[in-house]
């Protein structure tokens, strides 16, 4: 096992919904996305495979997913990603999740620009630094910045995000009662992944990597009810 970083299409995702650095960049797993094709069910299936129930965290801008959070402390939490309720008929995307299933995760860069520098300088491909915004329920206005690598094709395996200084992190919301123990991706872009981490000067915490030919992620939790995997 080696540690490291993880792409389904988040733009089907998204669509529901500078110098190279000096010195070490800060790089750590943000948030881990279930998907599943009701959230209800999703939120059910969780609580009872560990004893805590998710927060619900509202819609997304695009009006078309909604989501359940789950805190695992260190600024770190689980997504449940769903079809909004209302939609006329769920998205071909989230048909065949009866079940939470991994479908990516995010990782946390301390400094997005230099690490935009730092992938255009191995020659790979990004669609740039992107701002991004959602409202909660309780009207909070949560705002960050998103880069998807898309030469390799890593998109979701992972993308990479940079919370906005005066926006509350979805990770501090409820008790944590759940944490995150690892978080282990199998994929054909080791090498790569690798590359970025090098080029970055950073490792991340937590996140373990296999060189393998079909892209896999395999969450663990410690929770009230023992060992968890998703």
């Amino acid at each position: 096992m080696k540690n490291l970083l993880f792409s389904l299409s988040l733009g089907i995702i998204l669509s529901f919904f500078g110098c190279t650095p000096t010195g070490k960049m800060e790089l750590k797993v943000d948030h881990i996305m279930l998907a599943i094709n009701d959230l209800d069910r999703g939120v059910a299936q969780f609580e009872t495979m560990t004893g805590v129930q998710p927060i619900y965290g509202g819609v997304h801008p695009s009006g078309n997913t909604q989501n359940a959070i789950v805190p695992l402390g260190d600024k770190i939490y689980i997504e449940i990603l769903a079809p909004k309720a209302d939609l006329d008929s769920i998205p071909d995307f989230f048909k065949d999740f009866q079940e939470l299933t991994p479908i990516g995760f995010a990782v946390a860069a301390s400094n997005m620009a230099g690490l935009d520098q730092t992938i255009q300088e191995l020659q790979f491909h990004s669609d740039g630094i992107q701002d991004g915004s959602r409202t909660t329920p309780d009207g909070t206005q949560l705002t960050w910045q998103v880069m998807l690598v898309n030469e390799p094709p890593l998109s979701t395996y992972p993308f990479f995000i940079h919370w906005s200084e005066d926006t509350k992190h979805p990770a501090t919301d409820g008790e944590v009662q759940c944490v995150l123990t690892s978080l282990e991706l199998i994929t054909p872009y080791e090498a790569e992944l690798r590359q970025i981490l090098e080029g970055s000067q950073s490792a991340i915490p937590l996140l373990e990597l296999e060189q393998g030919s079909i892209q896999r992620l395999r969450v663990d939790v410690n929770s009230p009810k023992g060992q968890r995997s998703f």
